[in-house]
C-alpha cells in the first residue's frame, strides 16, 4: 500500500502545472443569473446541458460578482505557488410554518490549490436539516451537518482532469431537476474523468451508492419473499457536442446494479463501454437508463431545451403476447423556452415535464434511480406539472424569483415497488392536483446576506374527496467573513 501511495505522490508531483480552477456550486439563483448572461450572448462559452460550469469556462460579467465574492472563499491572487483560503459564513434561520423555529448556523468553504491540484470543501450545518424528512444523516447529535461539496480535482492539461469527491451535478436543463441525474439528492461521492474541446465534451464517473435492504419480486437476484442487505454501485458517462455557435446535443448513459455480495463491476468500469450490451451479453443484472438533451439557441435572448429520458421501451417481443397493451413504457420529457429581458432584467420561463408512472424502479429496490431517500434525477414518478418563472436581476446586489408550478401527481411514491401487473392510465390513480407558488429573495449588504424563501401550496385530490393547502417562510440573515490564510 505504502509504495501505491508513493507512485501515486510522484505522478501527481511531477505533472506539469496546469492552473486548477473550481466548479461553480449548482445554486438556483446564481445560476438563473449566469443563464440569463448567456442567453445574452452571441456565442454560449459553456456546454449548457452540463452543469456546474468552472470559473475559468466563465467571463467574469457571467457571473454574480457580489453574490461570488460573499459565498466563495476568495483566490490570492498575488500567490505564485498556491493558495490556501476559507470563508466562514455565521447565520441565524428561522422556519415559520405549523412549528416555527430558530437556529443558529454555519455555512463554509475553503480550497487549497499546489500546481495542478485542487482541493475544495464546503460543509453546511443547521438544525434546520431536521425539517427534511429525506435527510439521511444523524439527527440526535448536537450538529446536523453536510459536506456539500468535497472533492480533490487534478488538471492534466486545460482541457482534460480526474476527478474524485463530492458535489451536485445537473445533466440538462439549466435551473430545472435533469431527468437523469441531477443536483436533487444530497451530493454523493463519484470518482472519474472529464476532458473538453472546442466542441466535444465527455464525462466518464463512477459512484458507490447507500447500501439497501433489498428486495426482488421476479427472484433474479434474490428469492423471492427475502429481503437482505445489498451493495449499490453506478457508473454514468455523457457526450456533450455543439454544432457552431446556436445547437448544444448531448447523450447520456447510466447504469445503477448490486446486489448481496456485488461489488464494482469490470464491464461497468470500462468508459468506452455500452453498458446495456455488457447486461445482455455478460448477464449482469443492473437498472440502464439513457438521456437525450438538446438545446437551441433561437437568437441572443432567446433559448429552447429539451430533456428526453428512457428508463424503459416496450418490445412486442414475446409470440402470441401484446406485452405494450400489459406493461408501459417508463419515460421522462422535459422542455422549456426562456427569454431574456421580456421586461429589463429578467428572465422569464416556462417549462412543462412529464414523468411516467414506473420510470426510476424495476423489480429490485435496490436498483431504483435514487440516493437514501431521494431521486439522482427528477423528484417524482407519475408527475406532470407546467411552471412559470421569472428571475430579476438589478444593481448586482439583489436577485428576486418568483414561480407558478400547476401540476397533478399520481399514485406513485419513488421509493415504492415497482408495479408491473398491469398498464394503468397515466397518472396512476387517485389523482392529486396542485398549485405551488413559491419567492425568493437575496440581497447583499457588505458582509451581510439576506436570503428569504416563501413557499405556498394548495392541493386537491377528487378521487378520494380530500383537499388541503400549507405555507412556509425560511429567512437566513448571514454574516460572512472572507479571508485569505496564504
Amino acid at each position: 500500500m505504502k509504495k501505491n501511495i508513493t507512485i501515486l505522490l510522484i505522478f501527481v508531483l511531477s505533472i506539469k502545472a496546469f492552473a486548477s480552477d473550481r466548479f461553480v456550486f449548482i445554486e438556483r439563483d446564481v445560476y438563473s443569473f449566469i443563464e440569463y448572461k448567456l442567453l445574452k450572448s452571441d456565442s454560449i462559452p459553456v456546454f449548457i446541458l452540463n452543469q456546474p460550469y468552472l470559473f475559468s469556462e466563465l467571463d467574469k460579467s457571467y457571473v454574480p460578482e457580489t453574490f461570488i465574492q460573499s459565498r466563495y472563499a476568495k483566490k490570492n491572487s498575488m500567490a505564485e505557488d498556491g493558495t490556501f483560503a476559507l470563508r466562514a459564513s455565521f447565520n441565524g434561520q428561522g422556519f415559520i410554518s405549523d412549528e416555527s423555529e430558530v437556529h443558529p448556523g454555519f455555512d463554509g468553504d475553503g480550497f487549497f490549490s499546489i500546481g495542478s491540484f485542487l482541493g475544495v470543501n464546503r460543509l453546511y450545518e443547521s438544525k434546520l436539516l431536521q425539517n427534511d424528512p429525506d435527510y439521511h444523516g444523524d439527527k440526535s447529535g448536537w450538529a446536523t451537518a453536510y459536506f456539500t461539496e468535497s472533492y480533490g480535482k487534478i488538471d492534466l492539461s486545460d482541457e482534460f482532469h480526474l476527478y474524485a469527491g463530492r458535489m451536485p451535478r445537473n445533466y440538462g436543463i439549466p435551473n430545472e431537476y435533469s431527468l437523469f441525474l441531477s443536483d436533487n439528492p444530497y451530493p454523493y461521492d463519484h470518482f472519474g474523468i472529464s476532458g473538453t474541446g472546442s466542441r466535444i465534451k465527455y464525462s466518464f464517473y463512477v459512484s458507490r451508492l447507500n447500501n439497501m435492504i433489498g428486495r426482488d419480486t421476479q427472484g433474479s437476484v434474490i428469492p423471492i419473499g427475502e429481503t437482505v442487505l445489498t451493495q449499490r454501485f453506478m457508473s454514468f458517462q455523457s457526450l456533450d457536442m455543439r454544432f457552431g455557435p446556436r445547437f448544444h446535443l448531448s447523450f447520456r448513459e447510466a447504469t445503477l446494479y448490486g446486489g448481496p455480495n456485488q461489488t464494482f463491476e469490470g464491464a461497468y468500469l470500462n468508459p468506452m463501454n455500452f453498458f446495456y450490451l455488457s447486461q445482455r451479453n455478460q448477464r449482469v443484472q443492473m437498472n440502464g437508463s439513457w438521456q437525450v438533451n438538446l438545446f437551441y439557441h433561437l437568437k441572443p435572448g432567446i433559448g429552447f431545451y429539451l430533456d428526453f429520458y428512457i428508463d424503459d421501451l416496450i418490445v412486442n417481443n414475446t409470440p402470441g403476447i401484446v406485452e405494450r397493451d400489459i406493461h408501459d413504457d417508463r419515460l421522462g420529457v422535459m422542455t422549456k423556452i426562456s427569454v431574456a429581458d421580456l421586461f429589463p432584467h429578467s428572465l422569464t420561463s416556462l417549462r412543462y415535464v412529464r414523468v411516467w408512472n414506473e420510470t426510476y424502479v424495476t423489480f429490485r429496490n435496490f436498483e431504483t434511480f435514487s440516493f437514501f431517500n431521494k431521486g439522482l434525477g427528477y423528484p417524482y414518478r407519475s408527475h406532470e406539472s407546467i411552471k412559470l418563472q421569472t428571475d430579476y436581476f438589478k444593481f448586482n446586489t439583489t436577485i428576486l424569483s418568483l414561480s407558478l408550478d400547476f401540476w397533478r401527481q399520481g399514485d406513485r411514491k419513488l421509493t415504492e415497488d415497482y408495479h408491473d401487473f398491469t398498464k394503468v392510465p397515466f397518472p396512476a390513480s387517485p389523482v392529486t392536483q396542485g398549485l405551488d407558488i413559491h419567492f425568493h429573495l437575496a440581497h447583499i449588504w457588505k458582509a451581510f446576506e439576506l436570503r428569504t424563501d416563501y413557499s405556498f401550496t394548495t392541493w386537491e385530490n377528487k378521487n378520494i374527496d380530500t383537499k388541503d393547502n400549507g405555507h412556509s417562510l425560511k429567512i437566513v440573515i448571514n454574516y460572512n467573513l472572507n479571508f485569505i490564510v496564504i
